[in-house]
Formats: C-alpha cells, structure tokens, sequence
C-alpha cells in the first residue's frame, strides 16, 4: 500500500507531544510567499520538517520555527 502520507495526515500532525496544526501553517505560508508556490508543495515541505521538531523542549515556538523554515526552503 503506497498511500500518499499528505493525505494520511490529519489537519493536526502530531508527533510525541508536538501539534501542529498544518492547515493553517500551510495557508500562512501560501499566503506570506503571495500564492506563488503550490498549497501541496507548502504542505508536503512542511511534513519534511516535522521530525526536525520532534525533540523540541519549547513546543511554543515550533510552528513559527517551521514556517521561518519552510519559507526559506520555498524560496530557493
């Protein structure tokens, strides 16, 4: 079973005690690079990044981490 893991991920993605809540990074991050890149592409960099974070003491911070992350990654 080759399921795509976009699509098995749930609007949260959880990892340990890590929640974030993709949709909406996901619509931040379209937003903040003006729709120029792909709504899937943003989501599918942002699941890249999830297991960067899963060791994360400081679970506050993570999602501004991740878009600071994913944006960067995005405009290259």
């Amino acid at each position: 079973m080759n399921a795509n893991p976009i699509e098995l991920l749930s609007m949260k993605a959880e990892a340990g005690d890590l929640s974030v809540d993709l949709e909406e990074l996901t619509e931040r991050i379209w937003r903040d690079l003006h729709g120029k890149v792909d709504p899937a592409r943003v989501r599918q960099v942002l699941v890249d990044l999830l297991p960067q974070y899963q060791g994360a003491r400081i679970l506050t911070f993570v999602p501004i981490l991740m878009q600071r992350d994913a944006i960067e990654i995005l405009r290259h």
